[in-house]
């Protein structure tokens, strides 16, 4: 067994190692093939730890805007485990440096230090809050553009990895920022069940769907609705039935994506006393726990709205993983204004490429990535997924990433 002692900054100069100063392209991004040239487009301003013991053997594993941190309060009110985020930050600078460091315009400077002090304030609330709240780990990452239409290009994956980088518990739940989970989830983690729970995904090529759900009343009235998912995501199973049926909330993307979910079988969830076993289909892209070291990385390439977590659900059936589903615990999504990546992707989709070309570009480059890599996993050719180098390279260097590590404390 390794015991260590470790802290956050292990991690952001791991990262930071690796971090190449300079602004990127529009057509940079786009054109990338995810080739081993070691840049890593995103670097590291700071890390916030907890010094709270984990409540929970699960971390949630995030990520969100930095325009967005009352998404992330929202999620660490709700559950009372250890959270890991990462938090993006997108800077403009019009000027490429000649050479050496970046030097960033006043603007940027005042986004920058605006931001650390957002997370750091909300670091602090979390650390002096109840046992109602979260753990959190939190790092702010930043990436900077030549062109304001980097902003659509948010880095979904890279940040997935990062913040897995950072998860420290062997098992994670892969949950989005507009997603709180139910406290049955909470609940089924405690004591011996919870032992037995986190021991059935150990070590093995299983994971376990977390049944997602969204709420009907207030659909177009945002923050009424974000009050209702946080009442909803107070209740247990027999009283988010009796929600459902009373048409407070329903299945998620059922009818503007019916394939995402679909396949968690909801009316075998609605009796189930035990977890079930699922066969996955096409367009699958439910959240899930499972194991840190087991469960494949997300590639890197997917920028932008679109295809990012159906790719990484289509490379876990590849990989011959099996899919259970949690009976007890379900997520619901936390309504919020569409991001400037999927406004875009939303107008263009089926639409006319004329109105938005820059989201047509992104679903077109997310979509060719996508069905490339199927054509291989269809042949049998499951390979892995395209990493940035940072996420490749501090694996073996960060301590609570090597096999028998046991955390001594978190300075």
């Amino acid at each position: 067994m390794i015991v260590a002692t470790v802290h956050p900054w292990h991690l952001v100069n791991c990262i930071n190692t690796e971090y190449t100063s300079q602004a990127h392209t529009w057509e940079e991004v786009l054109t990338d093939t995810g080739s081993s040239d070691g840049v890593v487009p995103l670097g590291v301003l700071g890390a916030w730890w907890t010094s709270k013991p984990s409540k929970l053997p699960v971390t949630l594993s995030t990520h969100v805007s930095a325009t967005r941190l009352y998404q992330l309060h929202a999620q660490c009110l709700s559950w009372p485990g250890p959270i890991s985020a990462a938090v993006y930050l997108n800077l403009f600078e019009p000027k490429r440096p000649v050479g050496g460091q970046m030097n960033l315009s006043d603007v940027s400077l005042a986004k920058l230090r605006g931001s650390i002090r957002a997370v750091e304030d909300l670091a602090k609330e979390m650390e002096a809050s109840g046992d109602d709240a979260c753990q959190l780990d939190v790092m702010l990452v930043f990436e900077i553009f030549t062109d304001k239409k980097g902003a659509l290009l948010y880095p979904f994956n890279i940040l997935r990895n990062f913040a897995r980088l950072q998860a420290r518990t062997q098992t994670m739940g892969l949950l989005d920022i507009d997603m709180l989970a139910g406290p049955g989830l909470a609940q089924s983690l405690k004591g011996v069940a919870g032992k037995a729970l986190v021991d059935q995904l150990a070590n093995t090529k299983k994971v376990m769907v977390i049944p997602a759900f969204q709420t009907t009343k207030h659909a177009n009235q945002t923050a009424k609705a974000a009050i209702l998912a946080d009442t909803l995501a107070s209740m247990d199973k027999q009283d988010f039935i009796l929600a459902v049926s009373a048409n407070l909330a329903e299945a998620f993307d059922l009818l503007r994506y019916p394939p995402g979910h679909n396949w968690t079988l909801y009316p075998t969830w609605w009796t189930a006393a035990e977890a079930y076993t699922i066969e996955p289909g096409k367009g699958y892209e439910p959240w899930i726990l499972a194991d840190r070291k087991q469960v494949p990385w997300h590639d890197v390439r997917y920028r932008g709205y679109g295809w990012d977590k159906v790719a990484h659900i289509s490379l876990l059936n590849a990989s011959r993983f099996e899919f259970l589903v949690h009976p007890t615990a379900f997520c619901i999504h936390r309504n919020h204004p569409h991001t400037e990546a999927s406004t875009s992707f939303f107008k263009t989709y089926g639409s006319n490429p004329s109105s938005s070309p820059e989201g047509l570009a992104i679903r077109d480059r997310n979509q060719a990535i996508f069905e490339y890599a199927k054509g291989c996993w269809d042949k049998g050719d499951v390979g892995t997924p395209v990493l940035d180098w940072a996420s490749v390279r501090c694996v073996p260097k960060l301590p609570w990433w090597r096999d028998g590590w046991k955390e001594a404390a978190v300075s």
